[in-house]
């Protein structure tokens, strides 16, 4: 049994019980007094169920709910009696994908492949590090972020794209927005896509192929597009910097690391997420996520020769002078033409 308060609703759940009709009208009746029951004695008052709606909830068929539901609203003791069967519970879970992927996870059973539920999905993320990322640190100096990701997502519906030192970063920092029931996380827009209700929901994209089209959004979805630094999408762009060393360590140390040891995990990864799940991941797993990490990892094996060659190189390409800019815009479409000719 569940209670929604400030006179509302009633939830009665009954089950698998096959005698729906006989646990339902026992509910009635016992819900019917003039006493709220839930709750210490002590603290019980009378209720106004006039002012209250009774739902019964079963899995299972009952074919003449709305008979039985009909009389006992006609008695006048709640404001509104109804019934929620199996048929109703499947028609919701199959206009609410978010909803039918987190239901389906809860039974053990595998969703369609290539989606998760935000649950899966930020347990997945956190354990790609020891120990496992918090929330915390995930939103480390970024409240000012995640106050407008939040707005964005409460925005007509969009496309936006979150960009921080990885994409796989910014996915832990999208999963932290508390809108679960409406979320899907899609390994790209392709699976997203295959979803056979698509509305009011907000899809976050694990590894987006390319440029994202508009149609989630055009099926009234809010979209989410992890990017890293080394991309540069134009417009519409949330960018998450990275934490103060303060902010940072004392995250790590709600992780249960010492001071000392926070202090020190921040320094070596640069206060970067990225780097430190790399750096701190499981025995036996190692992975190379952005080039920030990469650069992290290999800069000390840069020589001299390295740079000089760099800087030749830096010198050449941006020392020559482009002639299409000295011509005027109009004319560049036949100055290439004549090149190729």
């Amino acid at each position: 049994m569940s209670s929604i308060r400030k006179n509302i609703v009633k939830l009665r759940y009954q089950g698998t019980n096959a005698d729906f009709r006989g646990k339902a009208n026992e509910d009635y009746k016992k819900r019917s007094k003039d006493q709220d029951t839930s709750g210490p004695r002590k603290s019980r008052q009378k209720v106004d169920w006039s002012k209250i709606t009774f739902v019964f909830v079963t899995p299972l068929v009952w074919k003449d709910k709305q008979d039985w539901a009909d009389k006992k609203s006609a008695e006048g003791v709640w404001r509104n009696v109804t019934v929620i069967d199996g048929v109703d519970l499947q028609d919701w879970l199959e206009t609410a994908p978010a909803v039918n992927l987190q239901f389906a996870a809860e039974l053990g059973l595998a969703p369609e492949e290539g989606l998760q539920t935000p649950e899966l999905a930020w347990k997945e993320w956190s354990l790609r590090s020891v120990p496992p990322a918090s929330e915390g640190l995930v939103v480390a100096g970024r409240q000012e972020q995640e106050r407008e990701f939040i707005e964005r997502l409460s925005a007509p519906p969009g496309t936006f794209t979150v960009r921080g030192d990885s994409p796989r970063e910014v996915l832990g920092e999208d999963l932290r927005a508390n809108l679960h029931a409406r979320t899907v996380v899609a390994e790209n827009e392709g699976v997203a896509a295959r979803l056979a209700h698509l509305k009011n929901l907000i899809v976050i994209l694990k590894q987006p192929r390319g440029q994202v089209s508009g149609f989630l959004s055009s099926r009234n979805c809010h979209v989410v597009v992890p990017e890293g630094n080394d991309e540069r999408s134009m417009g519409n762009v949330l960018v998450v910097p990275r934490p103060t060393h303060r902010e940072f360590s004392e995250a790590l140390a709600g992780m249960r690391l010492s001071e000392e040891e926070a202090d020190q995990t921040s320094r070596a990864c640069g206060r970067s997420v990225t780097i430190l799940q790399r750096q701190r991941a499981p025995a036996n797993v190692w992975t190379l996520t952005a080039p920030v990490d990469a650069f992290q990892l290999l800069a000390h094996r840069l020589t001299s020769a390295n740079l000089a060659r760099f800087k030749d190189a830096f010198r050449k390409v941006f020392g020559r002078i482009d002639s299409k800019v000295e011509i005027p815009p109009e004319k560049r479409i036949f100055h290439s033409q004549r090149l190729e000719g």
